[in-house]
C-alpha cells in the first residue's frame, strides 16, 4: 500500500454537513499513520481522519495548508496510487482498523454498539461494576491554556495535580462553537487542559481526582490516583412530582402532537429526497435543501439526515428509513415549524384564489368581446 496525496472535490468530512474540495493524505494502517496524525497534530496542522471505506487506510483531509507544505506532499506522494483492481480487493471486505487507530471516524454502517447494549445487558453491567483505571490521556493541549508547557520539566515529572472535569466554553462567534462549545474538558485551577481522547476512560462534569501528568507526543498521558476520584453529587427528589390527570393529558398531548410534526419533517424530507435521487444518477454524496426560508436539510445516502438554522445550530437529526429521532426536535422548533407550514398553505391558498379570479376575468372579458 502507498502514501497518496491529492486534492478531493466534494469530500465528505465527518466534522462538517456539506462536502468541501480538500486536499486528502492517505496513509495505510500501522505506526506509519500514527506518526503521521502526531507529526500533523505537532505542527498545529488541522484534519480530520477517516478510515477509508475499502483499503486500510487512513484518509487524513487536511486543512489550511501553506502552499509550500502542498508543494512538499505533492512531490513525495503526488504521483502514488493504489488501484483496486491491480491489489484484488474484494468488494464485500469490510475494513476493521486496528485497536490503537480509534481516533478515526468509520464510513461503516453505525448502530453496532447500540445492538450489543440491548443484546447484552446483563453482561455490560457486570463489566460496568469491575471497571476501574488508572490513565486517562488528554487529547488538543496544545490549542488550549497549556499549549506552551513543557511537562518534561522537572517541574511537573512526578508531581501530583488536582485535575476536575469542566465544561469548555466558547463564544457563539467562535468557528468551533456548535462543534466543541458544552463538551466535557479537563482542567487544572480553572484553566483548560484538553479534552478526553475517544478511546480513553472518562469521568462526569464536575468530579475531580489527582494525577501525574506524563507528555505522549502531542498529547498527555494522567496517571490517576484510583483513591483520589471524588464523583459528583446529584440531588434526587425527596419525591417524585405528581400530575394531575388533566396535567398528564396535558403532557402526553404535547409529546405526541411533537413527534407528528417531527413525522411529518421526516415525510417531507425523505420526499424531496427520492425526488432528488430520481432526477440524477446514483450518488454518494451529501444531498442539500432548503426547509422554508431559515432551515437546511442535509441528507447522506445512507438515509441519516441533519436540519440547521441559518445560524448552523442543529434543529434535529435522525435517519430517513427507520425513522429515528438521534437528536430530537423540541417543541419550540416543532411551533416553529408548524408555523412554516400554516404560512405555506395560506400562500398557496392565496395563489389559488388569484389564479381562479384571473380565470374568471379572463372568460369575462371573452364573454364581452
Amino acid at each position: 500500500m502507498e502514501i497518496t496525496f491529492s486534492f478531493e472535490h466534494d469530500y465528505e468530512l465527518p466534522s462538517v454537513a456539506s462536502p468541501q474540495d480538500i486536499y486528502v493524505l492517505s496513509v495505510p494502517f500501522g505506526a506509519g499513520a500514527i506518526k503521521w496524525k502526531e507529526s500533523l497534530e505537532q505542527k498545529g496542522i488541522k484534519f480530520d481522519a477517516t478510515i477509508h471505506p475499502q483499503l486500510p487506510l487512513i484518509e487524513f483531509a487536511l486543512k489550511d495548508l501553506s502552499p509550500k507544505v502542498v508543494d512538499k506532499l505533492a512531490a513525495k506522494f503526488g504521483e502514488n496510487i493504489n488501484d483496486l483492481d491491480d491489489l484484488n480487493i474484494p468488494k464485500d471486505l469490510r475494513i476493521i482498523p486496528p485497536a490503537d487507530h480509534s481516533w478515526a471516524t468509520s464510513r461503516q454502517d453505525s448502530g453496532v454498539g447500540a445492538l450489543a447494549y440491548n443484546l447484552f445487558t446483563e453482561e455490560v453491567c457486570q463489566q460496568l461494576q469491575d471497571f476501574q483505571f488508572d490513565e486517562i490521556k488528554v487529547l488538543g493541549i496544545k490549542y488550549n491554556d497549556f499549549a506552551n508547557e513543557n511537562f518534561a520539566s522537572k517541574q511537573w515529572k512526578k508531581r501530583s495535580v488536582t485535575l476536575e472535569v469542566g465544561v469548555f466554553e466558547l463564544p457563539e462567534s467562535h468557528p468551533e462553537f456548535y462543534r466543541y462549545n458544552g463538551t466535557p474538558i479537563l482542567q487544572i485551577d480553572g484553566k483548560n487542559l484538553g479534552t478526553f481522547a475517544p478511546d480513553s476512560p472518562k469521568l462526569p462534569i464536575g468530579a475531580t481526582f489527582a494525577a501525574t501528568l506524563q507528555p505522549d507526543g502531542s498529547s498527555v498521558i494522567l496517571k490517576v490516583n484510583p483513591e483520589s476520584i471524588n464523583l459528583p453529587e446529584i440531588p434526587l427528589p425527596e419525591s417524585e412530582p405528581k400530575l394531575d390527570t388533566a396535567g398528564q393529558f396535558r403532557a402526553i398531548h404535547r409529546e405526541l402532537w411533537r413527534k407528528e410534526m417531527f413525522d411529518n419533517l421526516v415525510g417531507a424530507i425523505a420526499t424531496t429526497y427520492e425526488q432528488r435521487q430520481a432526477n440524477q444518477s446514483a450518488s454518494n454524496e451529501i444531498e442539500q435543501f432548503k426547509i422554508g426560508s431559515h432551515w437546511t436539510a442535509y441528507v447522506q445516502p445512507s438515509g441519516d439526515f441533519i436540519v440547521r438554522n441559518e445560524g448552523k445550530r442543529t434543529i434535529c437529526r435522525g435517519n430517513l428509513q427507520t425513522c429515528e429521532e438521534i437528536f430530537p426536535l423540541s417543541e419550540e422548533r416543532a411551533s416553529e415549524l408548524e408555523a412554516m407550514i400554516l404560512e405555506r398553505e395560506r400562500l398557496l391558498h392565496r395563489k389559488h384564489e388569484l389564479s381562479n379570479n384571473r380565470h374568471h376575468i379572463s372568460s369575462q372579458d371573452i364573454e364581452l368581446n
